[in-house]
C-alpha cells in the first residue's frame, strides 16, 4: 500500500523519519491529490473506511474530502514511524453560525514519543497552508502570506493573514485526540445539512507550482502573484476542465 500510495505523490525518494520528509510529503499530496467537495466528490458512503479511502483516492486517483484526505494522510504518516493524532477542528466563514465541533479532521504530528508539541498538517483544506506548521512557532510566513497560530487556554486558533492587515480566522481545535468512527457525523454533516457550506456545492482545488488552482460551480480560480483571477467556464467544459487540470474522471 505504502508504495503505491508515495508513487500516487509522486514521492520517490526513500522516505525518512525527520522533519524535511515530512515537508515534502505534505506538499507533495497538496500537489497530486486534490481537495473535492462531497457532493462534487460523490461521498456516499458515511465510514471512514481506511481501504474504502485508499481505493479512491489512490488507486482510483480521485479527489477526496478533508475527512478522506487527511485520514489517509496520517495512515502514511503512522507507516512512516510518525506519531500521529486526529484532531476535531471548527471551521469558520464569513456569515456562518457556529459551526459543528467534528467540521474538520487535522493533524497532530510528532517525529517522536518524548515530543510533546510537533506540526499542525492539513492536506485537506482547500485554499489551506502549504507546509506543516511548527506549533511552537506563532507566526509561520509562507507563499506570500502569514499564517499565525494562537493558543490560549487550551484552544488554538490557526488565522491567515492576507494582506492589508485583513486576518482571516481559518479554524480553531484542541489537542484532543479521536478516533475515526467519530468523524463520521462531520462528513454526514457535509453531505446532508444545509447548514454546510459545502452543501450541493461543486469545489475542488490543488497546489500547482504557481500557486493554488480551483473550481468553484463554474468558476475558474488561480493566482496572478496574490491577486486571485476568475474564470467563467461554459458548462460544457466541467467535465474536461475537472480532467485536465484536478485528475478528476467524472462529473455528474
Amino acid at each position: 500500500m505504502i508504495e503505491k500510495y508515495l508513487a500516487r505523490i509522486h514521492f520517490n525518494d526513500p522516505p525518512a523519519l525527520n522533519e524535511l520528509t515530512l515537508m515534502r510529503l505534505h506538499r507533495q499530496h497538496l500537489m497530486h491529490i486534490p481537495f473535492v467537495s462531497p457532493y462534487l466528490g460523490h461521498a456516499h458512503f458515511k465510514a471512514l473506511e481506511l481501504r474504502t479511502i485508499y481505493k479512491k483516492l489512490v488507486l482510483k486517483k480521485q479527489g477526496g474530502t478533508s475527512f478522506e484526505l487527511n485520514t489517509l494522510f496520517g495512515f502514511l504518516l503512522k507507516q512512516l514511524g510518525f506519531k500521529v493524532d486526529y484532531l476535531a477542528a471548527r471551521v469558520y466563514e464569513p456569515g456562518r453560525g457556529k459551526p459543528p465541533y467534528f467540521d474538520h479532521l487535522v493533524l497532530h504530528v510528532r517525529i517522536e514519543d518524548k515530543e510533546e508539541l510537533g506540526w499542525l498538517c492539513d492536506v485537506g483544506f482547500g485554499r489551506g497552508f502549504i507546509d506543516p506548521i511548527r506549533f511552537a512557532s506563532f507566526k509561520s510566513p509562507q507563499q506570500g502570506k502569514n499564517y499565525f497560530l494562537k493558543h490560549k487556554q487550551g484552544q488554538y486558533m490557526l488565522s491567515e493573514n492576507k494582506g492589508i492587515g485583513l486576518i482571516h480566522e481559518m479554524y480553531s481545535f484542541t489537542l484532543k485526540p479521536y478516533k475515526l468512527k467519530q468523524f463520521e457525523q462531520g462528513l454526514d454533516f457535509h453531505l446532508h445539512s444545509e447548514e454546510s457550506c459545502f452543501f450541493r456545492r461543486n469545489y475542488c482545488s490543488i497546489f500547482t507550482p504557481n500557486g493554488y488552482l480551483s473550481f468553484d460551480d463554474g468558476y475558474l480560480r488561480y493566482d496572478v502573484g496574490h491577486k486571485p483571477c476568475f474564470v467563467k467556464l461554459p458548462e460544457e467544459t466541467y467535465p474536461a476542465v475537472l480532467r485536465q487540470y484536478f485528475g478528476l474522471n467524472s462529473f455528474d
